[in-house]
């Protein structure tokens, strides 16, 4: 199930927000996908749980919620990169 997030920053960025959360997802951007349609890679089978669609709504709502605020995305890219050292 492809999240269509189109710049490679927000990819990396959704991707460690999700994956921090507790939800494994994989980032994807060209030359696997071409530019402009970086996206997300969700892979969903029988063995998963209705609290497991829980945890990746309440992830991808704090996405949107950073989104949301002016300079937003680019406070979060500062942030993980800081904590990378």
């Amino acid at each position: 199930m492809p999240v269509i997030v189109a710049n490679i920053a927000r990819t990396y960025v959704w991707a460690r927000t999700i994956i921090q959360h507790g939800v494994y997802v994989a980032p994807l951007h060209s030359p696997a996908v071409p530019a402009g349609q970086e996206r997300l890679r969700l892979c969903v089978t029988a063995d998963h749980r209705p609290e497991h669609f829980a945890r990746l709504a309440d992830a991808l709502r704090a996405c949107l919620e950073f989104e949301a605020e002016p300079d937003g995305l680019e406070r979060k890219i500062r942030e993980f990169s800081e904590a990378r050292g």
